[in-house]
């Protein structure tokens, strides 16, 4: 008797309720179909990335010169053994959701990594009154937040996603700074179409024309700098 009151319980409950569980069964449906169908754009847009000639693009080192001529040269016996690191920081780089440019709708993608380890993804983010993150700032965050620091003679290279094929992208100055800083000279900047075709690999060494002692000896407190120097190797 105690299992029947039970049952004709449950039965009541159910009964009275039935909005509820109606209710939680399209959500639930709702939830599943949201789930499914991110999950097959994702896949849709992986394939459409990679049926493009990606993996035809032809990497040429660039010598840039202060006169804005740009010279392009075959890749060193070290550069072609990078060539896969080249291309994935570019696919990463194409593939970019991060950029948001509220004002100038100019969409910067980037990408940044280690030579053998995980691509992250990068980009211009606009925000207040006409203020904006820079992509190869944005890159630097993303590289500190997942790596922390550059290890000692880890290779970088930065990806950044250009309409204009054999295009070598041109840093404003803070953006120079910053990655010199953190990266370093060997630092190489990948730029290519998401057609695929010339893609330019440029040295962090070719942005920076000016003797950077000659540049310190007159600007800057030798004493202050000598700390900066002495500290960097310090810093976590």
């Amino acid at each position: 008797m105690l299992r029947m009151a039970k049952e004709v319980e449950m039965k009541q409950f159910l009964f009275n309720h039935w909005y509820i569980i109606v209710l939680f069964l399209l959500i639930s449906i709702g939830v599943f179909l949201l789930i499914y169908k991110n999950k097959r754009k994702s896949k849709m847009h992986v394939k459409s990335l990679s049926s493009v000639r990606m993996d035809r693009w032809i990497f040429k080192n660039t010598l840039l010169y202060p006169d804005g001529k740009v010279i392009f040269t075959e890749l060193s016996e070290g550069q072609k053994k990078r060539i896969p690191d080249y291309i994935e920081v570019l696919r990463v780089a194409h593939s970019s959701d991060v950029p948001r440019p509220s004002f100038s709708n100019y969409f910067c993608k980037e990408a940044i990594g280690p030579v053998g380890g995980l691509k992250l993804a990068a980009g211009n983010i606009e925000y207040g009154v006409c203020k904006a993150l820079h992509g190869e700032e944005a890159a630097v965050a993303a590289f500190r937040a997942y790596y922390r620091r550059k290890e000692k003679n880890q290779q970088i290279v930065l990806g950044i996603a250009t309409s204009k094929e054999g295009k070598v992208p041109r840093l404003c100055g803070n953006c120079r700074d910053i990655l010199f800083d953190e990266f370093g000279l060997d630092l190489e900047i990948i730029a290519g179409t998401l057609d695929g075709g010339l893609a330019t690999v440029t040295s962090m060494r070719d942005y920076l024309f000016d003797d950077f002692e000659e540049f310190r000896s007159s600007c800057i407190d030798n004493e202050l700098f000598s700390y900066y120097v002495e500290m960097r190797g310090h810093w976590g």
